[in-house]
């Protein structure tokens, strides 16, 4: 619970931080509005160009999120399929990743599309109502006895 909330504390405080910086038109305009408000980032000439530093933290973001979710992934269907080693399927599984990135979004007007219609959506299920459904299958799931 505090991890999740200083996730969502210093969440707001960015996008509140861009929002006062730049305004709700520039904001709405750009695709990733955190690059322009480093650009005004600066200390008497020595602290310049930090973008490079916050694409390095979001890439290595990206990295730990998507091993964390390619690991979660793959002992789940392990565990779902009553296999005893998961390491067996982690190639198939990898695969299927990366026909289903190259194939999912080919090109900048149809990731626009996505952002803009379909993620919402596809958010609130994949991150809200999943979640909450296995929940409520857990909660329902007869207890075994205790011995």
């Amino acid at each position: 619970m505090i991890v999740l909330g200083s996730v969502v504390l210093s969440l707001t405080y960015i996008n509140l931080l861009i929002l006062f910086l730049l305004g709700p038109y520039d904001v709405s305009n750009k695709y990733y509005p955190i690059l322009v408000a480093f650009r005004y980032i600066g200390r008497n000439q020595f602290f310049e160009n930090l973008e490079a530093l916050l694409l390095a933290m979001w890439v290595i973001g990206n990295f730990v999120k998507i091993g964390t979710m390619y690991y979660s992934s793959v002992l789940a269907i392990a565990q779902f399929a009553k296999l005893s080693e998961y390491r067996i399927i982690t190639l198939p599984v990898g695969l299927l990743i990366l026909i289903l990135s190259v194939w999912d979004i080919p090109g900048g007007i149809q990731l626009g599309y996505q952002l803009r219609v379909v993620a919402p959506f596809e958010v609130y299920s994949t991150y809200f109502l999943l979640p909450l459904l296995l929940l409520i299958i857990w909660m329902l799931k007869p207890k075994p006895k205790k011995v």
